[in-house]
């Protein structure tokens, strides 16, 4: 019988990741074709779990090439095309298919919705679409050496969307493959000759994942000449990131200039309105940010998101927290807080603003209450995870509450070793740290530093706490960033220091384990170093 769903894929490199892109689908699709370009990891072996069908290929610097070789040795009746860094929702996936098995359809290829999570943990979302099934028919292929795109060779696609979306992990901050992955597109890109207007977006992006952001706006502006149509669907994304690159590049006029410009074009699109309520806010123009971030929750039916679902309510609700919480307007940011929570719970920031707040008005009894019933019962909610959350409450009795929590079966000896320097600390018995620690190597050192608990802050204020020399020359050899090393060299030699945007926002790390500790002492300290820059932060003493 002829298989119903074959899935092609190309990797490299990606053992990482395969496990849970093979896993949403194995059970759906009929037939796994997995086209490998040279890995020098686990990837086939973790391949091999799932398929017998996993062929080499010689990389070429052409994706298209690649998957239409993929197709060659694929046998269903229809083909889905996946990245190992993606998944589907296996139920809707499921839906899909016994749709598209009972109904004959006009449709030679589907175009589906594709969800990228950003930022640490997935807390922000951008939305494009991929043309990822269509008919395996031998008609129908890729084509453009990178970005690739769907034809018939007749010219007969008929082309319909997928009730079901993929989810793309890719952009998130840890994965390291990000900028080589931009320098091989932008390779392949310039090498083309003859470029399409999308090319130009394509670049922009490429330029923009490197942040080069001049170089972004050259290619986004080229793009947005060239451009065919006002209505295709990449020129509102094109016009988002030009706006993002300009801030990004303080070029704030220009960027204020595009946002406007574009909220007349596409008045039916809430991207540029939430922009404009960014821009507000980024600016401290709050009154007119509330107006912006409330009418876009007031019409959030009237509006379409283009480059982010998140710009109707998520970020509007997350903004409005924040700027009713300035006000201390308690309700209002209780409610905002929450609501962005409840359609987006990974986004660990919004947890701690909500905590913190919540904890100023509550006993502890009822903060207890509120993690175990609202917070602990959660999926998404580790052991590592939850405890990046509280101890980042800026409040020593919300911190404490991680001592009574016993997840001892999640947790590696060392682990285990950093959750009893951070009670000690919790504690402040700053010296039975200090003692713990200079028996330990700098290597066993950075291992319980890349825990959830234990983190470099802490190390860095015990010691400056203990005048531990040792301790001091550890930071000195862990720490490779400048901005650390320009903070360490404030506080230990007292050296007069440049403070920019990272330094400050170290500092302001410091500012707070100090409240959170009652340190007195030692906010003192580094209020009397010397800094060639006003440190406006509200903890200063």
């Amino acid at each position: 019988m002829m298989p119903f769903f074959s899935l092609c894929m190309i990797i490299k490199d990606e053992e990482k990741v395969l496990n849970r892109c093979l896993d949403s689908v194995k059970d759906i699709v009929d037939e796994i074709i997995v086209i490998d370009t040279g890995s020098t990891d686990n990837s086939k072996k973790v391949a091999a779990l799932y398929t017998e069908k996993i062929y080499d290929y010689c990389w070429n610097d052409d994706f298209s090439k690649a998957r239409n070789f993929a197709a060659s040795k694929a046998s269903g009746k229809w083909i889905i095309v996946l990245d190992a860094d993606e998944y589907v929702d296996k139920e809707s996936f499921m839906m899909f298919k016994k749709d598209l098995e009972e109904k004959e359809v006009e449709e030679n290829i589907f175009i589906t919705q594709i969800v990228n999570f950003m930022g640490v943990e997935g807390e922000g979302t951008s939305l494009n679409y991929h043309e990822r099934i269509y008919r395996n028919n031998s008609m129908i292929y890729y084509y453009r050496s990178v970005h690739e795109m769907l034809k018939h060779s007749d010219s007969k696609e008929v082309r319909g969307i997928a009730s079901f979306q993929i989810f793309h992990t890719g952009y998130l901050e840890s994965n390291m493959k990000k900028k080589r992955d931009s320098q091989r597109n932008l390779n392949i890109l310039k090498m083309k000759r003859a470029k399409e207007p999308m090319d130009y977006y394509f670049l922009g992006n490429e330029y923009y994942s490197l942040k080069k952001y001049d170089l972004a706006i050259s290619y986004y502006k080229k793009g947005f000449q060239k451009k065919k149509s006002i209505n295709s669907d990449w020129i509102p994304k094109l016009l988002v990131k030009l706006i993002s690159s300009l801030q990004l590049a303080n070029r704030h006029q220009e960027a204020k200039n595009i946002i406007n410009d574009s909220m007349k074009v596409y008045p039916s699109l809430v991207d540029f309105k939430y922009l404009k309520g960014k821009m507000y806010l980024d600016q401290k123009k709050n009154n007119k940010a509330i107006l912006i971030f409330e009418d876009v929750l007031a019409k959030k039916e009237k509006f379409q998101a283009n480059f982010s679902e998140d710009f109707l309510e998520y970020l509007p609700h997350g903004h409005l927290g924040e700027l009713y919480e300035e006000t201390d307007e308690f309700n209002l940011a209780v409610h905002h807080y929450s609501k962005a929570i409840s359609l987006n719970d990974q986004n660990n920031y919004l947890w701690v603003r909500l905590i913190t707040l919540l904890a100023k008005k509550s006993s502890i009894e009822d903060i207890i209450n509120f993690l175990n019933n609202n917070v602990l019962t959660r999926k998404s909610m580790t052991y590592k995870r939850f405890a990046t959350i509280i101890l980042s409450v800026p409040i020593l009795e919300v911190r404490q509450l991680i001592l009574l929590l016993d997840f001892s079966n999640e947790l590696t000896p060392l682990e285990k070793e950093s959750i009893e320097l951070k009670s000690y600390l919790l504690h402040k018995k700053i010296n039975l740290i200090a003692e713990q620690l200079t028996k330990k190597s700098v290597t066993e050192i950075n291992i319980i530093l890349n825990g959830p608990v234990f983190k470099l802050i802490d190390l860095i204020y015990i010691s400056i706490k203990s005048d531990s020399n040792y301790l001091k020359s550890v930071l000195y050899e862990i720490c490779k960033e400048k901005a650390i090393l320009n903070i360490l060299d404030s506080i230990f030699k007292g050296k007069s220091i440049k403070i920019n945007e990272k330094e400050e926002k170290i500092l302001r790390a410091l500012y707070i384990e100090c409240d959170v500790y009652d340190d007195k002492e030692l906010i003192q300290i580094l209020n009397n170093r010397k800094y060639r820059r006003n440190i406006t932060t509200q903890l200063m003493r």
